[in-house]
């Protein structure tokens, strides 16, 4: 059983993880802090993927139906290594299929997780290609898809002249060994690594991708869809953008969905990487648009070396002023650069009066509250750092999404306990309580639909009191405890853009006694860490009439079709609740190109026109309710 326990250290911008455990009685119950399975499948991203090259591939494999008799597999220590599969994992901590181009011909998987219950063992391993003719080309680019999650492991792509890799260079892929703890790539992740100074005119070239499990075993790492290319003369990529908020302590959090009372300067950042065979110095600009308003905007020229990965921009501070949804657009101008669509990425964030929730809320994955077999409990939450410069606001009651693998707890209850702390210290104080219930069917997500079940506050375990004021300058946890569950009870959990040095851990988990107390963390001087913050919202405001319905209503599930679009594109959307609903189109600067309302509806759709659009990348966005969903579109004429 796979466990992570991180001591957070206070730092401005990175931080420490160290592991270290409290607990109130002499043999614990040592919490799963190690998701159960992923949940995500194949990733539709607000962000866009990897970029790609546009140089013709002089080498390709797709492992069509099996492993080449040319490509060979070895065992490096440990039992097990490359296998091919046309199916997911069915280890305990599996991930989702690959969803590669070519997915449906199978692909590779070193399946670390299965190989790991084998005696506590340290797997790793190795996938060799046969030999490569690089001769004719100056500049060699490798490239693959991939899925792959980490935990205390690490990935490598060794390349050689040797068939027997005598000598060799190790190349790390950056993309898997950067990640945090616990965090997974998209499905499918493209990955491109420059390898011309080991492979550029060699009429021999052999590439071995080289996997490190943990002892006990860590996930899984799958790999398909190979090429081998020259690199683009000129080639910009920029990822990953968020807004980004260093005022919020030693968490420094990202926004996603935040109170105006607690919104203090957000600062755009953006990754920037060089793809191309040539050093480039890119005018990389940055824009927040309110809506259609343009609030902000600057531009700055950044030198990117060949090869520089994950280079960090960040752009100087805008304190939003006005509750709205705000898009946050990026491009980069680098002259001779031929693939533009790597030059753009466009990120989101809302400001609220009534919601706090400090996830994308895009679902990764899912933590356990309670285990049957065997019976083991835990308490699992997000963190909320309230700015020293807020004025204060009042919590009225919480949003828990349960798993649909959960299984109503029929005679167990539940309840979402606030503990703060102040952010000189790790030292949590008992705050108060949400009313103790029963989670019913009605309270659980399906597979198609996030269902927000409603904790308000208890006043009367509470000292009397409905709402809390929540103090700048002060740390919350919200953690959902249980009391004589018997079911599988699982949390939903979403990952927060993992930006080294950017990171932050922004869920919280410590073990529980099932009882409705706590077993280490209110007493603990030690605050645990998660870096997929399961997902547990605060609400703010008189809402104590508000029912379950209510808050269910906020959630929309939307679907856009066909994507590519060509002519038209049809973006489909289901709620709870009928209620006006206005869908719109937004390009990569954040502007709105399109926009459809559609009239009380609780399974709707909209059909725009998008012949007339230029090919790139667009969003779209569903707005009902007080609730909103944002998605992806392709427009390839």
């Amino acid at each position: 059983m796979k466990k992570l326990f991180l001591l957070l250290s206070m730092s401005s911008i990175g931080l420490a993880a160290n592991a270290q455990f409290v607990s109130r009685n002499a043999s614990p119950v040592m919490p799963n802090l190690k998701k159960t399975v992923d949940l995500s499948g194949p990733v539709s991203l607000t962000h866009k993927q990897a970029a790609r090259t546009t140089a013709t591939a002089f080498y390709t494999q797709a492992f069509a139906g099996s492993l080449p008799g040319t490509w060979s597999t070895g065992v490096i220590s440990g039992p097990g290594t490359w296998h091919y599969t046309t199916v997911a994992s069915t280890s305990a901590y599996h991930l989702a299929a690959l969803a590669s181009t070519t997915a449906a011909n199978g692909w590779m998987i070193f399946d670390s997780d299965s190989l790991g219950t084998v005696g506590g063992a340290t797997p790793a391993g190795y996938l060799q290609s046969e030999a490569i003719n690089c001769a004719a080309h100056t500049t060699v680019r490798l490239t693959f898809q991939e899925l792959y999650r980490k935990f205390n492991d690490s990935c490598f792509v060794w390349v050689s002249t040797s068939p027997t890799f005598a000598t060799h260079t190790a190349y790390a892929v950056t993309a898997n060994n950067s990640l945090a703890g616990n965090v997974s790539t998209a499905n499918p992740q493209t990955v491109h690594i420059n390898i011309s100074a080991t492979a550029a005119s060699q009429p021999a070239v052999y590439i071995r991708f080289v996997y490190y499990g943990a002892g006990g075993g860590s996930y899984s790492w799958n790999i398909d869809d190979i090429s081998i290319s020259e690199l683009d003369p000129h080639d910009v990529d920029i990822h990953k953008s968020f807004a980004w908020n260093p005022q919020a302590t030693a968490y420094s959090s990202s926004i996603f969905a935040t109170p105006l009372a607690f919104v203090d300067s957000i600062y755009p950042v953006v990754l920037a990487s060089n793809q191309g065979a040539n050093a480039e110095n890119p005018s990389v600009n940055a824009q927040i648009f309110n809506g259609t308003t343009s609030v902000y905007t600057q531009t700055q020229s950044y030198a990117l070396p060949v090869g520089a990965q994950d280079s960090i921009i960040q752009y100087g501070g805008y304190k939003p002023t006005a509750i709205g949804t705000y898009a946050m657009p990026f491009s980069a101008t680098a002259t001779g650069d031929a693939d533009m669509t790597n030059n753009v990425d466009t990120t989101f964030f809302a400001v609220t009066d009534t919601t706090w929730m400090v996830n994308s809320g895009s679902i990764s994955t899912a933590y356990y509250l309670h285990r049957a077999t065997p019976a083991l409990s835990y308490m699992n939450g997000a963190r909320f750092d309230v700015p020293t410069s807020s004025t204060g606001d009042t919590v009225s009651g919480f949003g828990v999404a349960f798993s649909s693998s959960s299984v109503p707890t029929g005679a167990g209850q539940v309840a979402v306990q606030l503990y703060s702390a102040q952010q000189s210290s790790t030292n949590w104080t008992y705050v108060g309580t949400s009313v103790v219930k029963a989670v019913t069917a009605g309270d659980i997500s399906t597979s198609s639909s996030t269902v927000w079940a409603y904790f308000p506050i208890d006043a009367a375990a509470s000292g009397g009191i409905s709402q809390f004021i929540l103090a700048p300058g002060t740390t919350y946890a919200a953690v959902v405890q249980t009391k004589n569950v018997t079911t599988d009870l699982l949390i939903l959990a979403s990952s927060v853009p993992n930006a080294t040095p950017f990171a932050g851990y922004f869920g919280q988990s410590d073990s529980s006694l099932n009882d409705g107390g706590n077993a280490t963390f209110g007493a603990s001087s030690v605050a645990t860490g998660l870096t997929s913050v399961p997902l547990v919202r605060m609400y703010f405001g008189p809402r104590s009439t508000v029912g379950v319905n209510d808050v269910n209503a906020s959630a929309i599930a939307t679907e856009a079709t066909p994507n590519p679009a060509t002519s038209e594109v049809k973006i489909s959307f289901t709620q709870a609740t009928a209620a006006n609903t206005v869908i719109n189109i937004v390009n990569t600067l954040g502007q709105v190109v399109a926009t459809q309302t559609v009239s009380a509806s609780t399974n709707g759709s909209a059909t725009f026109n998008t012949a007339n659009l230029a090919s790139g990348v667009y969003y779209y966005t569903v707005n009902s309710n007080g609730g909103r969903a944002t998605g992806r579109v392709v427009v390839a004429h």
